[in-house]
């Protein structure tokens, strides 16, 4: 990483290879699955890097030079909105990794607005500092790469920038996704991690500046990262995260089968965390993930600590994110609304107001080795940004009992589920994380819980990845188990290859054990 005031090229650089790093984040397991042709890209998608200038004033990246073309840029538009700019060996670097043609994971970007770090957070972005002017993002940036820290040297300015970009990720029509970067080393920087409204990355081996937000920042007490990537530098790591987001809102745009909020910023940052693989740091020590959920007594299953402290969610699994995205939306049920099942993989973008609560039921019919439940939104910012709020959610899941839905923490989950946490409650975050493993079969419900007042409703992004067979009778996602879901049915009778939605029963098979489960849950 490089820094707003000490200006420097990253000291060491990890010499890993690209085969490597997309094995690591199960790129290739996605390329089976989908064939090579259909890979999602980022083609239509349009992107940005923000980059500290070298030693020369340069911080683009282009594709051509007086010297000649790279062919790892051969094809994008580079629009430079910090003054004229060469190429930087840094943004080259980072590009690479971003949208390098044999090097990159979203080589089809064909836009790219670049940006100068300290012009940025100044007059070319952010407006930090100047009173009564709002952020200036032009044209429909909707993946923006940071794979730089800084600090302006005064807390109230560093808020203040913080602050703006929250304000952008929140309100802005591209509603854009932003990932950030953690200092290599132990050192923190409170730009931009501090920002609530981002995806903060680490790296692989974990050596980057992981803990909790300090004061004077906005939110103290917040975990960092959010998640890592498949890179021994964090600034390549930034980028294969802005890479798999641009991935993800291809996938969004082209699949008919998705709503427009499939591309939500709370949406992409949801699904890339919840698919992660909740493995420790890649560093020799053999450091379990934890999120600090006691494994016995009364708090068992318990945590305030949604993330691991070091590697937040895990480590990046495109796969994982591509199926819990193509999962579908599934929208919870509102209240005492008994909810529909829902399916192993997909997610929801919920409006909830202060107090309620919405759920989803899952069906499982065997055991599940890992289950996988994240939830986020955004910190809302007052229009003159002197501040902000931040809504307070918590997650449980439950086991249904004759009848009624009862918690599984403390000595009721002994034999219920073998270790993980099924309560998140962290007062700080704006994220919160269940993660069981060795869930046993049954009947469970999933509860976001809005713990505060306030009747304004708050968008929240919910998704989950389960290993295990689940059963799902609402195959198109309607909410409702009807004519669609058999007409869906039978589209596909005797054709049903792995991972159908129409396997109502989750066997494996396409049958009449199906269609009864079907018609069971008929209007449900």
């Amino acid at each position: 990483m490089k820094s707003l005031l000490a200006i420097s090229l990253i000291a060491s650089i990890a010499t890993t290879t690209q085969a490597d790093y997309l094995l690591w984040c199960h790129w290739h397991d996605l390329e089976a699955r989908l064939g090579e042709e259909n890979m999602p890209d980022g083609d239509g998608v349009f992107a940005a890097m923000v980059e500290v200038a070298d030693g020369n004033g340069n911080y683009a990246l282009d594709a051509c030079t007086p010297f000649g073309c790279d062919p790892e840029f051969d094809g994008p538009i580079i629009t430079h909105k910090s003054g004229v700019s060469l190429v930087s060996t840094h943004a080259a670097f980072v590009g690479r990794r971003f949208l390098g043609r044999e090097s990159g994971m979203a080589p089809n970007l064909k836009q790219i607005q670049a940006y100068e770090s300290s012009g940025w957070v100044n007059d070319d972005c952010l407006k930090t500092g100047q009173p009564g002017q709002m952020p200036n993002i032009s044209g429909a940036v909707k993946v923006w790469n940071h794979s730089w820290v800084g600090d302006t040297g005064s807390g109230t300015q560093n808020n203040e920038a913080t602050r703006r970009l929250d304000w952008i990720v929140a309100h802005h029509t591209t509603d854009p996704v932003m990932c950030v970067g953690l200092n290599n080393g132990t050192v923190a920087s409170p730009l931009l991690a501090s920002a609530f409204n981002v995806i903060t990355v680490g790296r692989r081996d974990g050596d980057h500046a992981w803990g909790t937000v300090a004061s004077p920042a906005d939110g103290p007490g917040r975990m960092r990262p959010d998640i890592v990537g498949p890179q021994f530098t964090t600034s390549l790591a930034v980028a294969t995260l802005s890479a798999s987001s641009a991935m993800l809102v291809d996938v969004a745009r082209g699949d008919e089968s998705l709503p427009a909020a499939a591309e939500a910023s709370e949406v992409i940052k949801a699904v890339l965390m919840a698919g992660a693989d909740h493995t420790g740091p890649i560093d020799g020590t053999d450091d379990q993930w934890s999120n600090e959920a006691p494994q016995t007594g009364p708090a068992r299953g318990q945590t305030q600590s949604p993330l691991d402290p070091v590697v937040g969610a895990g480590h990046l699994d495109i796969e994982r994110a591509y199926l819990i995205l193509t999962g579908g939306q599934q929208s919870g049920a509102a209240d005492n609304n008994p909810p529909g099942d829902a399916s192993s993989a997909g997610w929801s973008l919920e409006s909830i107001a202060g107090g309620a609560t919405m759920q989803w039921r899952f069906r499982s019919l065997g055991y599940s080795d890992e289950f996988s439940i994240l939830a986020t939104w955004h910190r809302m910012i007052e229009s003159d940004f002197s501040g902000g709020s931040l809504t307070n959610f918590d997650l449980s899941l439950l086991r249904m009992s004759d009848g009624a839905a009862a918690h599984i923490d403390g000595d009721e989950g002994i034999g219920v589920f073998d270790a993980g946490n099924v309560i998140s409650d962290s007062v700080v975050d704006n994220v919160e994380h269940i993660y069981v493993t060795g869930l046993q079969p049954g009947h469970y419900v999933l509860s976001l819980n809005r713990r505060d007042a306030d009747a304004t409703p708050v968008d929240v992004a919910i998704a989950w990845w389960t290993d295990g067979r689940v059963m799902n009778a609402d195959i198109d996602n309607s909410g409702e188990v009807s004519i669609g879901d058999l007409l869906s049915m039978f589209e596909v009778w005797g054709t049903c290859g792995e991972g159908c939605a129409a396997d109502v029963d989750g066997n494996g098979l396409l049958d009449l054990e199906d269609l009864l489960a079907l018609i069971e849950r008929w209007g449900t």
